[in-house]
């Protein structure tokens, strides 16, 4: 054979291993982008194959899963990776969409943004989203969340490492897992588009670029494939607003599988949510002056010309029955009026889509966790009300522990109040203090005291209190 037909034999054989090599090639990546493909289009839910979530680069290993299937329509609870296996970064070789999942609709606007805040950079993002379906899989996970509350820095209501089985861990941590659980109802659906946002480094920053330029807010996301309640605060004070108010909208909320946004001061819709909230004094006028936004979701402003207006009927069977309204079932938004009556409702209604969020926190726990015990048991008390304290103060609700901690996410400081908070509390509660054996005592601006005699202000009122002699508590 000559040196040229040698040549030339080898350089077929070459084409042929290339050629096969290519075949292979393509056939893998095809492998995986159908996978991939079938995951995130299933109708009714989304399932992360261990290995594989575009979760596992941002987060920490964590023990495998099986996956938890949860009602059509939400979010299904990320599995999670074998502590064995090291994050695999994902890297991109072609243009990368950022809005994969956003409609035309929503991305060119306007919308009716979440609060911008200076603190809300990328970390705070991906905790509130990325993150959240893993908040119990190990101890100290669940803290930065809980602390979010107006709970005391060493309250026990913060501890997410309690593993103690008694009473009292129980009623506890079924007031975590329902703040876990409506945390998770309201954050949740914006995952898929926060992983578009991050899933790739070098297309991060043209991400936030873009966003920015169409005039999205870092803590704005369509979750497009969601229905929406939408209510706006009244002018009456704070505790009849979320006691009455935002509580009673989260329980519809999770009666109907909807998630709950607060909205006052807007430029279109229903009467309750374009007057502003005289009690914000920012330019929102709105509970975000205050609050954290109650989730990272947000509305077109044709979204809230659109909505439907729930009668009051209406909204006494959701609440109490989980009646949804005839006509109206599938629309996307649906208005409801803060009601300052005393709640009507049936937990069992809220029942189902409350266990499944638990039921899929407790499961990423690995089996060796020592809260697994009163996690478990708490869960078969979630919906248990407490005994009514016969005699003494009571008001509607006082013994339902998923009010309780309704009202503890409803009333989540913002970031920059966050900070405030802290400071003051640093200036002026004592080195030990101890918040478990301590009560708040709300005040006003003006107090009643001896039957009506005497008029104080706060700082009147709280001397008064410091000097009178000590009240024997009830063991």
């Amino acid at each position: 054979m000559s040196p040229s037909q040698r040549t030339s034999k080898g350089t077929s054989n070459t084409r042929r291993i290339l050629l096969v090599a290519s075949v292979v090639l393509v056939f893998a990546m095809a492998i995986v982008e159908i996978q991939w493909s079938l995951e995130i289009s299933t109708e009714g839910s989304l399932s992360f194959t261990p290995g594989r979530s575009l979760v596992a680069p941002i987060l920490p290993a964590l023990p495998m899963r099986t996956t938890t299937k949860i009602p059509k329509d939400t979010l299904a609870i990320a599995d999670v990776q074998s502590k064995n296996s090291a994050p695999v970064p994902v890297k991109s070789t072609e243009p990368f969409d950022c809005f994969p999942h956003n409609s035309k609709e929503w991305l060119e606007g306007p919308r009716i943004g979440n609060q911008d805040e200076p603190l809300m950079n990328d970390g705070f993002v991906k905790q509130m989203t990325l993150q959240v379906p893993y908040m119990l899989a190990e101890a100290g996970k669940a803290k930065p969340y809980l602390s979010q509350s107006i709970a005391f820095e060493n309250s026990r209501f913060l501890d997410d490492k309690e593993s103690a089985t008694n009473a009292k861990s129980i009623r506890l941590w079924t007031v975590r897992l329902v703040y876990l659980s409506i945390l998770y109802h309201q954050h949740s659906p914006a995952i898929p588009e926060v992983e578009a946002v991050y899933r790739d480094e070098t297309n991060t920053q043209k991400c936030l670029a873009e966003r920015e330029a169409r005039g999205i807010g870092r803590y704005d996301y369509e979750c497009p494939k969601k229905r929406f309640i939408v209510a706006g605060f009244s002018n009456n004070g704070l505790g009849a607003n979320i006691r009455s108010g935002a509580v009673t909208q989260f329980l519809a909320g999770l009666a109907s599988d909807r998630i709950v946004l607060f909205i006052n001061n807007s430029p279109v819709g229903d009467k309750f949510i374009t007057a502003p909230w005289k009690l914000a004094s920012c330019d929102r006028h709105d509970a975000q002056c205050f609050f954290l936004p109650t989730t990272p979701c947000t509305l077109t402003n044709q979204d809230l010309s659109d909505a439907y207006s729930l009668t009051q009927p209406e909204q006494r069977k959701l609440i109490k029955q989980g009646k949804k309204p005839d006509g109206h079932e599938d629309d996307k938004v649906w208005y409801m009026a803060v009601s300052l009556m005393p709640p009507l409702f049936s937990h069992k209604v809220t029942s189902p889509l409350l266990h499944s969020y638990a039921k899929g926190l407790i499961d990423a726990v690995p089996g060796s966790d020592p809260r697994l015990p009163v996690l478990k048991s708490a869960l078969d008390h979630l919906l248990e009300e407490d005994p009514r304290r016969e005699g003494e103060y009571n008001y509607a609700a006082s013994n339902h522990k998923v009010n309780h901690a309704l009202g503890f996410y409803g009333m989540r400081p913002n970031l920059e109040y966050t900070e405030k908070i802290k400071h003051v509390l640093d200036e002026i509660v004592p080195e030990g203090f101890d918040a478990e054996n301590s009560f708040g005592l709300p005040i006003r601006g003006t107090y009643l005291l001896n039957e009506g005699f005497r008029v104080c202000s706060r700082l009147a009122v709280l001397a008064h209190l410091i000097a009178s002699p000590p009240i024997p508590l009830r063991k």
